[in-house]
């Protein structure tokens, strides 16, 4: 069950298994009337208000929009009928039925949806009262039209022009014309001190007037007019108060007087720097003061409002996050648990009502776990869903300011440690450049000696091929050289076995 919505007893969704003494009290810790208790209405009742046609801004328009021509039609009707006959006003007559049968309706449509409840509305009064006396002066148009009658019809001329006050209502309709004549009501007050005030200078003015300019017959001579302004006091005074508005104030009052006397002329303009633009400059002031105050308070009215409702949000988020926590055996959740409960429809929808975030909702766990112990109370959780959503209070920016100093603190000690090992990676860097550079002269002087090998060795086996060519041509000239002589030697071996043979 929920009560009706902007009245003070309207529970929160969700809230069924709120405690029975918790629920006949208000926040203020007064008990409710039976009354508010009793008058309750379900959920799809206020589904069904929201969407009912009373609510609908067109109606809302076309009954704006019928007020104001209602208001152009009755200056028509005081400007252009000859008389209160109904021959004469017939067509005013028709227009204005039609007006009352549009209010009828709109006031049918509403007692439809609120019924006795309508009632408790002034502004509903007013609309009530308004079509019934619209219908009396309909009604007595056709019944009185006789020539004696007249009279009875010129009386209740007087209500007809009630339907001048039908305008009033576009003050509800429209909040900022509201708030500009609430304004200016409630700034009524220092307007009548002011004309108090308004009023002594007028009259110590005009008595000054008076004496010195409406007693002396010389003035007359060069001021025709003299009699009109000055001739008495209340005269004088309504010549004063000209003087504060600016009207005409110059030509037909001030330059007269100055050909005579100069010194009233500086009255004058003292009067003027004062009262016009000075005490008539307080009067905006005020009014536009009070104005802004007003504004204020509609504001701040809202904002309690807003509070409220956010209240008993908060209550039945309690509620379920109990339901959830009763599951667990430590009566807290971790934050898989938690995922999971603010992960359902009805704990999204809360959240979306208190303004915070759906897609950030999950990074609350780490928010709210001021103790850290990887899971949330309920208090954990109320205390910190609030303290997110309300304006900053004192403790809270001490905790704040604490806490920045503190991580400033850490911040520079890890500076500091980073400075340092930035210098001792500087000086590894050093190290490491010299290294590198000894290790690169090293490998300089590796290749170098590698060539150096290399071409030492190339040279070497070139010398060696070249040994092995000329002691291969060596050899062959020497084999060259044996084979002649051992011919000669076979020759002369066998000319001496000739000779020995011819011996013998």
């Amino acid at each position: 069950m929920a009560e009706e919505p902007g009245s003070p007893t309207a529970a929160p969704a969700g809230s069924s298994k709120t405690k029975p003494g918790a629920q006949m009290m208000e926040s203020s810790g007064v008990f409710r009337s039976v009354f508010q208790q009793m008058h309750v209405i379900t959920t799809h009742d206020l589904m069904q208000r929201k969407n009912h046609p009373s609510n609908s801004k067109y109606l809302t328009s076309l009954v704006a929009f019928t007020i104001v021509f209602n208001a152009f039609m009755i200056g028509l009707e005081v400007d252009t009928a000859k008389s209160d006959k109904l021959e004469h006003t017939l067509i005013f007559v028709i227009f204005e039925i039609c007006f009352l049968a549009i209010f009828l309706a709109e006031m049918i449509i509403k007692l439809q949806l609120l019924q006795w409840g309508y009632f408790l509305d002034p502004w509903n009064i007013l609309d009530y009262h308004l079509v019934v006396l619209g219908f009396v002066d309909i009604v007595v148009r056709f019944m009185f039209q006789g020539e004696g009658e007249m009279k009875v019809i010129t009386a209740f001329r007087m209500l007809r022009m009630l339907r001048v006050v039908r305008q009033i209502r576009l003050l509800r309709m429209f909040r900022d014309l509201w708030t500009i004549v609430k304004g200016f009501y409630e700034s009524l007050v220092t307007v009548f001190w002011v004309s108090v005030l308004l009023f002594v200078v007028c009259y110590a003015i005009g008595v000054l007037l008076v004496i010195a300019v409406g007693s002396v017959k010389e003035f007359k001579n060069h001021w025709p007019d003299m009699d009109v302004y000055v001739g008495t006091v209340p005269r004088a005074m309504l010549t004063v108060f000209q003087i504060i508005t600016l009207e005409s104030w110059s030509g037909s009052i001030v330059r007269p007087i100055m050909k005579q006397d100069i010194s009233l002329v500086v009255l004058c303009l003292i009067v003027i720097v004062l009262c016009s633009f000075g005490l008539l400059n307080v009067i905006i002031g005020v009014i536009v003061e009070r104005t802004l105050l007003v504004a204020k308070e509609n504001d701040q009215n809202v904002q309690n409002i807003i509070i409220e409702c956010e209240k008993r949000v908060m209550n039945s988020m309690r509620v379920e996050f109990l339901e959830f926590a009763d599951a667990s055996s430590t009566g807290e959740l971790n934050f898989e648990q938690f995922c999971e409960a603010i992960r359902t429809k009805s704990f999204q929808s809360k959240l979306k009502i208190i303004g915070l975030p759906l897609e950030d909702a999950e990074e609350l766990f780490f928010l709210l776990d001021v103790d850290n112990s990887q899971s949330l109370s309920v208090e954990e959780f109320i205390v910190g869903v609030q303290k997110m959503k309300g304006p900053a209070q004192g403790g809270d920016m001490i905790q704040l300011l604490a806490y920045v100093q503190r991580a400033s603190r850490r911040a520079l000690s890890l500076q500091a440690q980073a400075d340092k090992l930035i210098q001792q990676a500087d000086m590894l860097l050093e190290r490491l450049d010299d290294m590198w550079g000894i290790t690169e002269a090293e490998l300089h002087e590796r290749d170098f000696s590698k060539r150096r090998q290399r071409e030492l060795s190339s040279k070497i086996g070139q010398r060696q091929n070249l040994l092995g060519n000329l002691e291969k041509s060596q050899n062959m000239r020497e084999a060259a050289m044996q084979q002649p002589v051992r011919k000669k030697k076979n020759a002369g071996g066998g000319g001496d076995g000739g000779a020995g043979a011819g011996s013998l």
